[in-house]
């Protein structure tokens, strides 16, 4: 994990950094600490409340390979591939707590939560939509099986925004999450593996 100062845009520079035995694929900064979705242990714990001096306090052993965290309040949501998606409690960060999991069926690859929903990015079966107003107890609320593999989602505006790889980006209409609907396509020059959306502009 590298911290960068990028206070001057055009000279961003590494004013610290954690380092180990470690394949971080993602990475959610929350209160002072940063989340790591890591293919070792899981989701580990980083104080980063000195910027240069980063410190691991804590760890949650996932069973498969942790692939995207996202933290909101006292929880983080990590999407673990083939053991879908954990929700933990990090109320203590030194001593994270499974509250609940939920077993896709594809290969949970990220998440983004927002308004106590869950969107999980799971590959061949697409986007599965989860509550998670009780983060103990998480349940199925929709989905929609994109043409291609579903590797990354992030959701504004009652859109979804799906990374597809070969079928570029996919633009869900989830604003009924039990019965989302194709919205429209981007078809991307090469495979389509990321995505971050801002209130006019998406980049892929």
């Amino acid at each position: 994990l590298c911290v960068i100062d990028i206070s001057d845009p055009e000279n961003p520079d590494e004013i610290g950094a954690f380092r180990g035995q470690l394949i971080i694929n993602d990475v959610c900064v929350s209160g002072g600490f940063a989340y790591l979705a890591d293919l070792i242990v899981g989701l580990r714990v980083i104080d980063i409340s000195d910027p240069e001096n980063p410190e691991q306090v804590g760890v949650f052993q996932t069973p498969d390979v942790a692939q995207g965290v996202c933290v909101v309040g006292d929880y983080a949501y990590v999407a673990d591939r083939r053991s879908g998606l954990f929700s933990i409690n990090i109320a203590n960060p030194e001593d994270p707590q499974e509250a609940d999991s939920y077993n896709s069926p594809g290969e949970a690859s990220d998440v983004f939560v927002v308004d106590e929903l869950a969107y999980v990015a799971d590959g061949e079966s697409g986007i599965h939509i989860l509550t998670v107003r009780d983060p103990n107890r998480i349940f199925r609320r929709g989905t929609y099986d994109t043409p291609g593999l579903a590797t990354r989602v992030v959701v504004a505006n009652n859109l979804a925004f799906v990374a597809d790889g070969v079928s570029g980006m996919q633009l869900i209409n989830v604003s009924d999450s039990r019965e989302p609907n194709l919205a429209g396509v981007f078809n991307t020059p090469g495979n389509c593996y990321g995505v971050c959306s801002t209130e006019s502009y998406t980049y892929v």
